[in-house]
């Protein structure tokens, strides 16, 4: 029971069930004193209780926050761990020599040059919420393969959905190179993306390259590589 509750509850005039205050003594006093400080006995335990309740509703709420929120974190770990336990003939994509994998380390460059390397690296981006960047580094490498007739079409597709303000997938990029990939919509070529593009790489060289090289989805296949017949096809 709280002291400003207290303090209310014995503000409250005392009034006696069975006697007029005329006729109160000391006895009816004894009788009423009794009974307020029963009353507020009680009135502390109905307090207690509610207070436990609330207690305990509140700490199991957050406890099926905290339980949610795991559950969808392992959830995302075992989707993107079993990923990588594919060997790369489920992914149709071979792995590269061990020499290979180990110059991913050199430059973010030899790691987006190898097929097998853009695969690992865009799931362990999806694992940290960011794949935006490297789809959009992807839909740049395949923009360029196209004819030129179809520039005009994909051009647009690729701004609306990476480039331009508040887009869907939108790439952290300056103003400066948002407005010079603007403009060269008008008439669109190969190097249309050429300098959003390399932005964008140069902050996944910044800051998720790093990462992954440390992660153990590098480390460990690595390990796996490097150990006497060690294969990533087997």
């Amino acid at each position: 029971m709280t002291k400003a509750l207290k303090r209310k509850f014995l503000a409250l005039p005392i009034i006696s069930c069975s006697k007029d205050k005329s006729q109160q003594g000391d006895g009816d006093s004894a009788y009423d004193i009794r009974r307020v400080r029963s009353c507020e006995v009680d009135l502390d335990r109905r307090c207690s209780n509610s207070s436990k309740h609330s207690f305990y509703s509140f700490s199991a709420s957050k406890g099926d926050v905290r339980q949610r929120k795991f559950s969808a974190v392992a959830k995302n770990v075992r989707n993107v761990l079993s990923f990588f336990k594919k060997r790369p003939s489920d992914a149709n994509t071979p792995a590269p020599p061990v020499e290979v994998i180990q110059s991913w380390t050199l430059t973010i460059t030899n790691l987006l040059k190898d097929k097998y390397g853009v695969m690992l690296f865009k799931n362990f981006l999806r694992s940290e919420y960011s794949e935006e960047n490297i789809d959009f580094w992807e839909a740049c490498e395949e923009y360029r393969q196209l004819k030129p007739k179809q520039f005009a079409a994909r051009a647009q597709k690729i701004y609306s959905e990476y480039v331009t303000a508040h887009a869907p997938r939108e790439v952290n990029l300056d103003c400066k190179t948002r407005l010079e990939t603007m403009k060269n919509l008008n008439n669109p070529d190969k190097e249309t993306f050429d300098l959003a593009q390399s932005k964008i790489q140069g902050l996944m060289e910044k800051d998720s390259y790093p990462r992954f090289l440390k992660s153990s989805v590098y480390t460990d296949l690595i390990s796996e590589l490097a150990s006497p017949g060690g294969s990533a096809n087997d």
